[in-house]
């Protein structure tokens, strides 16, 4: 398990990086701190190039993520690096040029400021779609995925 941490908030830098690190501490991780956004910027670019023009298709016009879309639609990916995000890939993978093509994926793509108890708070993008959810959540669809894809199950 590879985890990198990226410097996105102003608050956020390696020293922050090393302390939240701590609470993902499981056997095998290896954490990286990329300071240069490099690495969320790359994966972006190739997986994810049409990523912000493609929601604008499919939210309807009164979505509350479209204004921010709408701002950023011609931004080049790597100006919009990927993060707040899992990939997983299947065992033995080659990195090569280009990053393979991640056997799953989420990306947390906002948060609801209003209070609706019982609502997930967190959005993530999804098959194409923003759905509710929570970090505990993907993280537990992630490990299925994981599992699956190192005994060879294919994702729908």
């Amino acid at each position: 398990m590879l985890i990198v941490w990226v410097p996105m908030l102003e608050t956020d830098n390696e020293g922050e990086a090393r302390k939240s690190a701590r609470k993902f501490h499981f056997p095998g991780a290896r954490h990286f701190y990329d300071g240069g956004r490099q690495i969320g910027a790359r994966l972006m670019a190739e997986q994810f190039p049409n990523a912000i023009r493609d929601a604008l298709e499919i939210l309807p016009a009164d979505h509350p993520m479209r204004k921010t879309l709408e701002r950023k639609k011609d931004l080049p990916p790597e100006r919009m690096p990927l993060w707040d995000s899992v990939l997983v890939f299947p065992p033995g993978v080659r990195w090569d040029e280009r990053s393979p093509k991640p056997a799953w994926w989420t990306r947390q793509t906002g948060s609801r400021m209003e209070d609706e108890p019982g609502k997930p708070k967190v959005i993530f993008w999804k098959n194409k779609l923003p759905v509710g959810s929570d970090w505990y959540l993907e993280a537990r669809e992630a490990w299925r995925a994981a599992r699956d894809a190192k005994s060879g199950i294919k994702q729908p």
